[in-house]
């Protein structure tokens, strides 16, 4: 399908598809429009439908890592709804209607309680860092423990009764 980009039109761009010769935007996940003018008012249309829209902050629980080292989360913002109900992020990628449904990974990110989790897992960090420090004076405390019970090793001994 080869398509060309014709103008990018209150922040969208439209295309034109070379082989069905109809117009295409980026709101619309390719849907063929017969002219420009029914692309633009199908951007008019979103936009009108979605100026009332208070972006939202979410989360994909899916993606939340905690390691040693760090902790992350995808956050993404959705700004708009679409006709039909799936949400657009901020980078115009799409959360569908099955990741809505069926999935259950993505949820609103409550910036105060997202903080104090945050504030929480640094705490935690911070105790299993001394904690490790800790580990590592006993460990180093053990070795120097063993090396005073080493004493005489078998190598000298057996130099010593062979008289080498």
């Amino acid at each position: 399908m080869a398509t060309i980009h014709i103008e990018q039109y209150r922040g969208y761009d439209i295309m034109f598809n070379t082989n069905s010769e109809k117009f295409q935007s980026d709101i619309d996940n390719g849907k063929d429009k017969n002219s420009l003018s029914s692309a633009r008012k199908e951007i008019d249309d979103y936009m009108k439908n979605n100026q009332n829209f208070k972006p939202v902050k979410v989360f994909n629980s899916y993606s939340f890592e905690i390691n040693q080292y760090n902790y992350k989360a995808e956050v993404k913002t959705i700004v708009s709804l679409r006709k039909d109900n799936a949400f657009q992020f901020s980078d115009k990628t799409l959360l569908s209607n099955y990741d809505i449904e069926k999935s259950g990974n993505w949820f609103l990110l409550d910036e105060t309680y997202y903080k104090d989790i945050m504030h929480i897992l640094d705490n935690l960090r911070i105790e299993r860092d001394k904690l490790m420090n800790e580990v590592k004076i006993i460990e180093n405390k053990s070795i120097s423990f063993v090396e005073k019970l080493k004493g005489q090793s078998v190598k000298e001994f057996r130099d010593k009764l062979l008289g080498q």
